[in-house]
């Protein structure tokens, strides 16, 4: 079964996997002796995966002051609303 992480299309599964790795063993080290890659490529993997993040929450933000969306459509899917957005 699926979870909702696995649903995200917008994470390579090579980028899932990993961060479930680091998850479940602890350390991108342990990752990377798992896989059998170098400490470089499980690093370049979350950075990747932590700026998909950011610029998601960049693109959201973007859109709340733009009025696309309201706070009320944020907090309905539980972001928290405050602090580095525009004042109205």
């Amino acid at each position: 079964m699926k979870t909702r992480f696995d649903r995200l299309s917008f994470f390579t599964e090579r980028e899932k996997l990993i961060f479930r790795l680091v998850r479940e063993l602890g350390s991108q080290r342990e990752v990377a002796k798992r896989l059998g890659v170098g400490d470089s490529t499980v690093a370049y993997s979350l950075k990747s995966l932590n700026f998909k993040v950011m610029k998601l929450l960049n693109t959201l933000r973007e859109c709340r002051e733009l009025e696309l969306l309201r706070d009320e459509d944020l907090l309905m899917v539980g972001l928290h609303v405050g602090g580095g957005g525009s004042e109205r």
